[in-house]
């Protein structure tokens, strides 16, 4: 209890260093959000929230014109990460969208994918900005096998622009994130694994991953792979081969003995086997999203679990790392924990208000994702000394397992008698703002939303959606 309260109060004291210009605004609208008792529906609305001593005003200039030193917030981030009891540090990387539908005036905005208008016969995008986020995930300090619970750990927030790609993105993401978790004496040793979706590029990630990290990626189930070529015959002449046999995802009579294999029955029935294959890598092709035509290896790992009623799930996965931090034991039940990151997206943008505020310009949107990450870094570290208030309707909960949503219920009154860094506000007047009457003379200039097209060179075929309706023309 003592050093959970010592975290949260050297956290403090670090985030105020980490604003420039309106820190003491930027730093008490963390807290407002961190503590918000009612939904939020408008920034002006943290103006009410005891901790927040300014007017509305402010909120809105801090936002616009306040500074965050990133750098220094990365360092911050990275110093609070929870070290695992046994097993690697796990990180996602995953993307999520930032949505902008109602206006045409603010710059470099493109279409983001959206699921919940992937219906038949809609289109499943909506102008936006794209935030992609590193988070902390399993950080109850538990093994891989351990509980699963929603809470994530976010260590850094890049947006990623519409003359950029998210893989590049990622890998400058895990190359930072790695260098600053090796220079800290308590996790230079610890091994860290990054988790991706399907949508990011294996190769690209293992051809940019540091020594000293590991990517997990899932796979679409219809690729194909080769092994190492044998040796030449002798007397045969010519260019060497690059491709062994083939190894298609789909058909299980190319995959031959795997190199590893484990197989687990859990007390309430369910079997999880898991295979992997070693030094296996795809045709290189110079259309393709990673560099050169280079061969490019790593593991294939197949999990496969089934449950007591007959219902099977095939993950198919690829793994690059150091080779002596492979362990199937860990890998088969790592890549669950990436689903956590969904639910950290959930909390941020229904009770952080993440997606709620319209900023009017990009480096204002990515301001804003900043101070939702650290309002929810202060609810993590909050956790250890947060009760479980709870609603007449709702359940009992141990304290040691309180949602986000709990924890933001209780805020205010753990961080009631602690310290500040920020100034009270100096008396000061309203400006006369426009004269009454006069007109905008500097109206902003309207943006293209930009759309990109299908990329060429994924290697994988353009095939129609089945869930579109057929065509009604003849």
């Amino acid at each position: 209890m003592v050093s959970a309260l010592a975290g949260l109060v050297g956290f403090r004291a670090g985030l105020y260093g980490c604003f420039g210009r309106r820190a003491d605004v930027l730093f008490e609208l963390v807290d407002a959000l961190a503590g918000a008792s009612r939904p939020i529906r408008s920034v002006a609305e943290l103006m009410f929230e005891p901790v927040s001593r300014r007017g509305w005003g402010s909120l809105y200039q801090a936002l616009q014109h306040g500074q965050i030193d990133v750098a220094a917030a990365r360092d911050l981030l990275a110093c609070s990460v929870r070290l695992p009891v046994v097993g690697p540090l796990m990180f996602a990387v995953d993307t999520s969208k930032l949505p902008r539908p109602d206006t045409r005036v603010v710059p470099d905005v493109g279409m983001q994918y959206a699921a919940e208008r992937d219906r038949a016969g809609g289109v499943p995008a909506v102008p936006g900005w794209a935030m992609q986020k590193v988070v902390q995930v399993a950080v109850t300090g538990g093994s891989p096998l351990g509980v699963k619970d929603s809470w994530v750990a976010p260590v850094d927030v890049r947006r990623v622009g519409t003359a950029q790609n998210a893989n590049e993105i990622a890998a400058a993401q895990i190359i930072d994130l790695t260098e600053r978790l090796a220079a800290q004496p308590a996790t230079a040793r610890v091994p860290v694994l990054f988790l991706l979706d399907v949508g990011y590029c294996p190769i690209y990630l293992t051809q940019h991953r540091p020594d000293a990290a590991q990517v997990l990626v899932r796979l679409r189930g219809d690729r194909v792979f080769f092994g190492r070529p044998g040796p030449r015959p002798a007397g045969k002449v010519g260019r060497p081969r690059k491709h062994g046999d083939r190894f298609a995802l789909d058909e299980p009579a190319t995959w031959g003995e795997p190199d590893a294999e484990q197989k687990i029955t859990r007390p309430d029935g369910v079997t999880v086997w898991t295979r992997a294959w070693h030094h296996k890598h795809p045709e290189p092709r110079p259309r393709r999203k990673w560099e050169g035509t280079t061969v490019v290896e790593g593991t294939l790992i197949r999990r496969e679990k089934t449950t007591p009623g007959g219902h099977r799930q095939v993950w198919w996965l690829w793994w690059a790392g150091p080779p002596d931090t492979f362990d199937l034991a860990v890998l088969a039940d790592a890549y669950r924990h990436r689903f956590t990151c969904e639910h950290g997206f959930r909390f941020d943008k229904q009770d952080l208000f993440w997606t709620g505020h319209t900023p009017i310009n990009p480096d204002q949107a990515e301001r804003w994702s900043w101070i939702v990450a650290f309002a929810y870094t202060q609810l993590r570290l909050a956790r250890p000394l947060a009760v479980d208030l709870r609603l007449p309707w709702e359940k009992p909960t141990d304290p040691g397992r309180l949602s986000p949503r709990r924890v933001q219920r209780v805020f205010r009154l753990v961080t009631a008698d602690l310290p500040t860094p920020a100034r009270p506000p100096k008396p000061s007047r309203p400006g006369p703002g426009r004269p009454k009457g006069s007109k905008n003379k500097h109206p902003r200039a309207r943006q293209p939303v930009i759309r990109k097209g299908r990329p060429a060179n994924t290697g994988h075929p353009k095939r129609p959606n089945p869930k579109a309706k057929p065509s009604q023309n003849p």
